[in-house]
């Protein structure tokens, strides 16, 4: 009798000009929604005890991206528009007017990251969907 495998978890690295996460993919869908309909569709994964949404288009028109809290866990949640449709990402770690110099400083931060909050090392990073001006980097575990 074999035991079931274990889920697997898809890390997210997102970065450009004055912006970088690193965290779990929890949700996407292709549905072409809107800000406010993308949000109610997240409202299941970020629970009802977070601080309410904040507009976050720090790389793209308004409308494309946001972010909140939970104000019990301290969590964090990032809802971006791809070209694809919306990822909800839980954020290990975020940085929010933090300029990542290059593709490697990105790639060792977030392995860094990754290791400290989820003791998973190892990851190979690949390119994924992803908005102009923004690098979008994807690894499962």
């Amino acid at each position: 009798m074999s035991a079931p495998a274990a889920p697997r978890i898809t890390y997210v690295l997102r970065y450009g000009a004055q912006h970088v996460f690193v965290g779990t993919l929890l949700a996407r869908t292709a549905d072409r929604l809107t800000g406010e309909q993308a949000r109610q569709w997240a409202s299941p994964w970020v629970g009802d005890t977070t601080i309410g949404w904040e507009a976050h288009p720090l790389h793209g028109p308004p409308d494309s991206g946001w972010a909140t809290m939970d104000f019990l866990s301290g969590e964090q949640f990032m809802l971006h528009r791809y070209p694809d449709g919306w990822r909800l990402v839980r954020a290990l770690s975020r940085g929010d007017g933090v300029n990542v110099g290059t593709d490697t400083e990105a790639l060792v931060w977030a392995d860094k990251v990754v290791e400290f909050k989820d003791n998973v090392t190892g990851l190979r990073w690949l390119p994924g969907p992803t908005p102009d001006g923004i690098t979008t980097l994807y690894a499962t575990a």
